[in-house]
Formats: C-alpha cells, sequence, structure tokens
C-alpha cells in the first residue's frame, strides 16, 4: 500500500524539480568574411569620422626653427617650464564642431575623416610656419557599450579605434545562453543624428546584408535582447527556491508518517 501512495509522490517532486531546469539553446556559427570584403572594411575603419564630444589627442612633430619647436610643444601639451598642460589629455571637439590648437585657431572638424584632420593641420602649420611637420592623432575616448545578454555588460575603451561587433560581444564575455542572437541592437550617433539598426548575428545574415555595422564607430551602444525562455528574476528565483524546498520537506515529512505508521 505504501508503495502505492509513495511513488506519486515522489513522481510529483522530481516533476516540480524538473520545472525549474532553463531550456537548451544551440550555439550558431559566424560566417567568415572573405579577404576582398575585409579589406575594404578595414580601410574604412581604420580612418574613422570625428564626432561632436570626441577628444583628440594631436602630436606635432617638427624640424627647423625654434618658433616651430614652440608649437609643437603647446599643441602637444608641454609648457615653458616642460611640465604638462590639459592639451596633454587631448582637445574636446565643442557642440559646433571644432577645436582650437594654441597659435593655429579654430579648427573644424566633426564630420571630417582623421586623416582629413590630419592634412588640414599639416597644411595649417605649413602655411604659418613653413615648416614640414609630422602630425599623428587618435580618438582618446572611442570606446563601446555592450549591454544586454552578455556576460560581462559595460563600457569598453578602444585605445587603437578599431573593434568589431563581434570582438566587442567577446570583450564582454561573449553571450550568455539566453541571448537573442538574431535581435542585436545598435545603436550609432552620427555628430548627433541617432541611428538604430536591428543585427542578426546568426550565420552568415550579418555579414551579407549588414557589413557597414561590422566594424563600430566610437560610442557605438549594442543592446543584446533576452530570451522570453529566461528563468525568473533574482528574488523569484530565490521565492521558487524556497517553495522547492518546502515541497521537498513536507514530502519528507509524508515519507516519515506513512513508514512510522
Amino acid at each position: 500500500m505504501y508503495k502505492k501512495i509513495i511513488i506519486p509522490i515522489i513522481a510529483s517532486f522530481i516533476l516540480i524539480l524538473c520545472t525549474g531546469c532553463p531550456p537548451k539553446i544551440a550555439i550558431e556559427e559566424y560566417r567568415i568574411l572573405d579577404v576582398e570584403e575585409k579589406d575594404s572594411l578595414l580601410i574604412e575603419a581604420l580612418d574613422p569620422i570625428i564626432q561632436k564630444n570626441d577628444i583628440l589627442y594631436i602630436n606635432i612633430s617638427v624640424p627647423g626653427s625654434e618658433s616651430l619647436q614652440r608649437l609643437a610643444a603647446l599643441v602637444n601639451g608641454i609648457n615653458s617650464t616642460g611640465g604638462s598642460t590639459p592639451s596633454t589629455f587631448g582637445y574636446l571637439v565643442n557642440p559646433f564642431g571644432k577645436i582650437t590648437l594654441p597659435q593655429l585657431g579654430e579648427i573644424s572638424v566633426a564630420g571630417k575623416r582623421k586623416q582629413q584632420v590630419i592634412e588640414e593641420i599639416t597644411k595649417l602649420v605649413n602655411l604659418q610656419f613653413k615648416g614640414a611637420p609630422t602630425v599623428n592623432m587618435r580618438i582618446v575616448n572611442f570606446r563601446v557599450f555592450v549591454e544586454g545578454e552578455v556576460n560581462r555588460p559595460g563600457a569598453y575603451e578602444i585605445s587603437n579605434e578599431l573593434i568589431t561587433l563581434p570582438q566587442a560581444i567577446t570583450l564582454a564575455g561573449g553571450f550568455t545562453i539566453f541571448a537573442v542572437k538574431s535581435q542585436i541592437k545598435l545603436i550609432r550617433d552620427d555628430n548627433g543624428k541617432k541611428s538604430i539598426v536591428r543585427l542578426d548575428m546568426r550565420k552568415g545574415d550579418l555579414f551579407d546584408k549588414d557589413k557597414e555595422y561590422y566594424y563600430l564607430k566610437q560610442n557605438d551602444q549594442i543592446i543584446v535582447d533576452v530570451n522570453k525562455e529566461k528563468p525568473l528574476s533574482a528574488n523569484q528565483s530565490s521565492a521558487r527556491n524556497l517553495s522547492l524546498a518546502a515541497t521537498a520537506m513536507t514530502v519528507l515529512i509524508t515519507l516519515f508518517t506513512l513508514l512510522k505508521n
């Protein structure tokens, strides 16, 4: 008689426990771009478009006269005592899309590619000081944001100004098992004009349809949607665990009472 009672109780308990198990989600592979496609995108990505609120670190080296050496020192952020100035950390592109360089004045940079700005500064120095400067520039605050169903969401500084969408996901610890790879939201700000696109990172789709988003731009925001089958929140999960514990205790007490009798 005991077996007829105990077996259904144990079966019910096992069913309750199994209900909380997360579903398995298949892992899909990415298609690799062919060399010609990747090289074409890489060339463009290495020459990013300057945006408002970018911080540009500019370094000028010039041979020749003392005046040219002074100019280079000022632009590079070195004062007459050998110490550093705020420009050491870069020049902020103001809301009007301009920066102001010592002795060179105001220069419009937003909306232009980095190499174009370098060439303009080179010409400006050469015009005013008759020198042959070497100008280097980088975007100090080049960063991307990865949010949602990744293991380490957050803001990531990219020192070499070059990162792909798959690399950003990897940098953030990869997808969680509850990520929806067909619903990757990318928010891009082009000098105040925001665009929002939905990207599919399953095999082939991203690279066939949305190549322009393969390499990320500064301040791109990536949001990975969550699968509807994700388990309950932490609070709900704790309540569920307490409920399961109470159920287990009830089963054990019932079994003990039946066996004792």
